[in-house]
């Protein structure tokens, strides 16, 4: 029912939101969070998609357990 997988995904999304402006505005993850996407632009440069992929897990990774832990 394409009711239902809307339903979903806007729920998705406003969680999604809601973890990155919680991340965003927390002192400690700010300056991480740059540094990650600083390391996730470096392996995407140099064309290193393995690199980019393990560079992005961790940055998601990382901000989910910044996140559930409300820091």
């Amino acid at each position: 029912n394409s009711r239902t997988l809307k339903h979903i995904l806007v729920s998705l999304h406003q969680n999604a939101q809601q973890a990155r402006k919680s991340s965003l505005t927390s002192p400690a993850r700010t300056p991480k969070s740059l540094e990650e996407h600083k390391e996730i632009y470096a392996a995407l440069s140099e064309r290193d998609a393995q690199r980019a992929k393990l560079c992005m897990e961790q940055h998601i990774l990382t901000a989910a357990h910044s996140y559930t832990a409300g820091e």
